[in-house]
């Protein structure tokens, strides 16, 4: 199984674009290398911009990356609450190696987790289940590297 490597999106078999962000894809060099990328999680994961700004997306951690994907305003207007239910459209990722930290955060009284890039960058989320992706992101990065309470 293949993914894009711009957007995170599963590949058809033989695909020439992804049929999510429309990237073309080269073959192996795209989706392959050294070891196929897999998705151990995803689910319901609202980008905290601020305390009033919370954005509503669907997060995936794969083997090589973290990859957010974030819902528009229409298509929550339009669907309401079932937008939970969908993937959203690629917004960002994050490389697991320029991954420098992952602690605990807060927004009002939900714990949060926030990763840290090697800038200095800082990305806070509310993560729906965020006791299983705290520990396979320990299994991941390695306890040196993430600071979350359970």
């Amino acid at each position: 199984m293949a993914f894009c490597f711009k957007c995170g999106n599963q590949l058809q078999d033989g695909a020439v674009f992804c049929s999510n962000c429309g990237t073309r894809i080269d073959g192996a060099a795209n989706t392959k290398s050294e070891e196929e990328e897999k998705v151990l999680l995803e689910g319901l994961c609202n980008r905290i911009k601020s305390k009033f700004n919370v954005q509503n997306g669907h997060g995936l951690l794969t083997n090589k990356r973290f990859i957010y994907n974030k819902h528009s305003l229409a298509k929550i207007a339009a669907i309401g609450l079932l937008v939970n239910f969908t993937k959203g459209t690629y917004d960002f990722d994050i490389k697991l190696s320029d991954i420098k930290e992952v602690k605990d955060g807060r927004q009002g009284v939900s714990k949060t987790i926030i990763f840290v890039n090697r800038y200095g960058e800082e990305y806070n989320f509310y993560i729906k289940n965020r006791q299983k992706w705290v520990i396979e992101l320990t299994n991941l990065l390695g306890r040196e590297k993430v600071h979350c309470s359970l």
